[in-house]
């Protein structure tokens, strides 16, 4: 399916937050009513806050998200199409669906930064980090989380982004931590990449919550009534 096509002057660096209307666990998470106010707009400000990022794109197919998007600062171009906003649709088509439509040409060198909305707790700090990994040359940068186990699919540690395929297998009595990526951030170059990707671990917990059923929202409540996280300088 084509993209409406537009001129759009995006700059350098565009961050896409991603929030379609249908939502499996917790419905309309996205506009939900966190600490008083949207949850989208959480990761709208803390992008718009970002010095490195030039335009944040909110790729939806919803209007209330759309009108709610504009009202915090993000552009909203169009509408994504109800066949890129389904439960088992592929993220990948969604963003390539906006960079068309936002008129980014296939030579163009652009970072592009994917920020999932149910991920709130990002900071500013976090971000500009993860860019400048990008600005490096990095094809590739993306947040990732430990995990107990050993997943089909993992980074192994801190600036290592190799997968490997070890099924079964658990990190007990391993001298090997295994991780997975995580939707605080993931990011990439469309052009002139010349290191590999890069994974940074989370080790802050408060930045592993994500939003998916009310229990998830009542902790992102308390979290942020206690001051417990700094949207500036948090890592």
């Amino acid at each position: 399916m084509r993209a409406p096509s537009g001129p759009h002057d995006i700059g350098e660096v565009v961050a896409i937050i991603p929030a379609r209307g249908g939502s499996r666990g917790l419905p309309r998470k996205n506009v939900l009513d966190l600490a008083g106010k949207p949850l989208i707009a959480y990761s709208i400000e803390t992008a718009l806050a970002t010095p490195s990022i030039d335009t944040v794109v909110v790729s939806t197919d919803d209007q209330e998200i759309a009108d709610i998007a504009r009202e915090h600062g993000a552009l909203v171009p169009f509408l994504r199409p109800p066949g890129l906003a389904r439960g088992k649709s592929i993220i990948g088509q969604a963003v390539h669906y906006t960079l068309v439509g936002l008129g980014l040409d296939v030579e163009d060198d652009v970072r592009v930064v994917i920020l999932y909305p149910t991920s709130p707790f990002r900071s500013v700090r976090l971000l500009e980090m993860l860019i400048g990994r990008l600005n490096d040359g990095h094809e590739n940068a993306a947040t990732v989380k430990p995990v107990r186990y050993n997943p089909l699919y993992h980074m192994a540690g801190e600036g290592a982004a190799t997968p490997f395929w070890s099924p079964g297998q658990t990190t007990c009595g391993d001298a090997t931590p295994y991780y997975r990526t995580y939707g605080t951030f993931n990011g990439y170059r469309t052009q002139n990449a010349t290191k590999p990707p890069y994974c940074h671990v989370l080790t802050n917990d408060v930045m592993c919550v994500d939003i998916d059923y009310q229990e998830d929202l009542m902790l992102a409540e308390e979290i942020i009534r206690q001051g417990l996280f700094d949207f500036q300088e948090a890592l």
